[in-house]
C-alpha cells in the first residue's frame, strides 16, 4: 500500500488525541490498520490495550483481517468490535463479577423485537416508527438519569419530559405522508410508559436484550466509579470509526473511557444517515474538539471513485452545504484516478416513496 502524507501523520502520531476527517475511499480503514501495527511493534501499547470500535460486523472483520496481515498472531488480542458488540462484552464480564447482573441473556435482533412489540403498537403507526420511538424513550431515560425500582414510573417521567423538550422529534416517528397522527400521538403520550414497560417484561421473560438496552446498560455500569474506572483503564489507545453515526448516548459511553487515553475519531459530517435516530456529528465532533484538543486531520485524496463521480458528488456538497465545505476544508478534495467514468445520469421520480423504491 502507498501511504500519502495525512496517512502517514494519522499512522506516526501517537502522543495527540486526532479528529480524523475521512470519507468513504479514502484509505482509512488501511490507515487505522497500519497505525494499530506501528504501536504494536513500536512498543507504544500492548495489542490487548487497543480498541478499535467500528460501526457494522462487516467493518470490524475486515479491520481485524489487515491487522493480523501485518503483525500476526498479536493481533487476536487488540479489541476490535462494533459498539454494540462492544457494549455486551462489557455487560458480560461485568455479569462474572456480580451475578445480579446480566447473565445468561440473548441480544434480539430488529426482527425478534418486532414481534415482541407489535401487542402494544398503535394501529397505524409504523413498526419502524414504533421501535424508533422505543428506543428513543429507552436512551433518554439513561440520559436523564431515571433509575429507579419503578421503572413504569421511569418511563412516564421519561415520556413527560420528552413531551415537553423533544415533541418535534416524537412527532417526526408519529409522521406518516407528512401528516402527524394525532390519535397515535395522543395514545402514547397517555400509556407509551405502559406500553414499553411490558415490551421490557416481554424481553425479560425470554432473557432477551435489544441493541439499545445494551448501550443504556453500560451506561448505568459506568456511573459507578470502580467499574467505569476498571474499563477506562484497560485500554491506553482507542479509535472509533463513523463517528457521525454515534447517538449522544454512545458519546457519553465512549467519553466516559477517554480520560487519559490516546483517542482517535474518525468520522465524515457529510456521511452521517442517522441524524433521524440521535446522531448529531456536528455537536459531538465539536464537542470533541473543544473539549479534547485533538490534532485534526484531513484525507483530500479519494482512491475508489473515478474523476466523474467524485467530481459530482463533491459539487453536489459544495451546492447544498457551501458554508460547511469552506469551513472543513482547507483545500479541495480529488480523486486519484485519471480515468474519466461514465456520465452520471439524472432521473426524476414524482415522489419520494417512488425515489426510495
Amino acid at each position: 500500500m502507498l501511504i500519502n502524507r495525512e496517512q502517514q501523520r494519522v499512522i506516526d502520531e501517537v502522543e495527540q488525541n486526532i479528529l480524523l476527517l475521512a470519507s468513504a475511499g479514502t484509505g482509512k480503514t488501511n490507515t487505522l490498520a497500519y497505525r494499530v501495527a506501528h504501536l504494536i511493534e513500536g512498543g507504544y501499547a500492548k495489542a490487548e490495550n487497543i480498541l478499535c470500535l467500528t460501526f457494522t460486523n462487516k467493518a470490524a472483520n475486515e479491520m481485524k483481517d489487515r491487522i493480523q496481515s501485518l503483525v500476526g498472531s498479536p493481533a487476536k488480542a487488540v479489541e476490535v468490535s462494533t459498539f454494540h458488540s462492544f457494549c455486551f462484552f462489557v455487560l458480560q464480564q461485568e455479569g462474572k463479577r456480580n451475578e445480579t447482573l446480566y447473565t445468561d441473556v440473548t441480544i434480539f435482533d430488529e426482527e425478534d423485537c418486532k414481534e415482541l412489540s407489535e401487542p402494544y403498537r398503535p394501529g397505524k403507526l409504523r413498526e419502524m416508527s414504533f421501535a424508533n420511538i422505543i428506543g428513543m424513550v429507552k436512551e433518554y431515560r439513561s440520559l436523564y438519569g431515571f433509575y429507579s425500582d419503578d421503572l413504569v414510573g421511569d418511563y412516564k417521567r421519561t415520556i413527560d419530559r420528552l413531551q415537553k423538550e423533544q415533541r418535534a422529534a416524537i412527532e417526526q416517528q408519529f409522521s406518516s405522508f407528512g401528516n402527524v397522527l394525532y390519535s397515535e400521538l395522543h395514545d402514547f403520550l397517555n400509556h407509551g410508559h405502559e406500553w414499553i414497560t411490558a415490551y421490557d417484561e416481554s424481553l425479560a421473560s425470554v432473557h432477551g436484550l435489544d441493541f439499545t438496552d445494551l448501550i443504556c446498560g453500560v451506561h448505568r455500569l459506568f456511573q459507578d466509579p470502580v467499574v467505569r474506572e476498571r474499563w477506562r483503564s484497560r485500554y491506553s489507545y482507542i479509535s472509533v470509526d463513523e463517528m457521525q453515526d454515534t447517538g449522544v448516548l454512545e458519546y457519553k459511553v465512549l467519553e466516559m473511557l477517554w480520560e487519559g487515553n490516546h483517542v482517535l475519531l474518525c468520522g465524515d459530517y457529510f456521511q452521517t444517515i442517522y441524524e433521524w435516530r440521535g446522531s448529531d456529528p456536528f455537536r459531538l465532533l465539536k464537542q470533541f474538539d473543544a473539549e479534547f484538543k485533538p490534532l485534526k486531520i484531513i484525507f483530500y485524496e479519494n482512491y475508489r471513485s473515478n474523476w466523474t463521480l467524485f467530481t459530482m458528488a463533491f459539487k453536489t456538497l459544495q451546492n447544498m452545504f457551501p458554508d460547511l465545505v469552506v469551513s472543513i476544508y482547507t483545500e479541495l478534495p480529488r480523486a486519484n484516478s485519471e480515468r474519466k467514468g461514465k456520465p452520471v445520469l439524472i432521473k426524476g421520480c414524482k415522489n419520494s416513496y417512488l425515489e426510495g423504491r
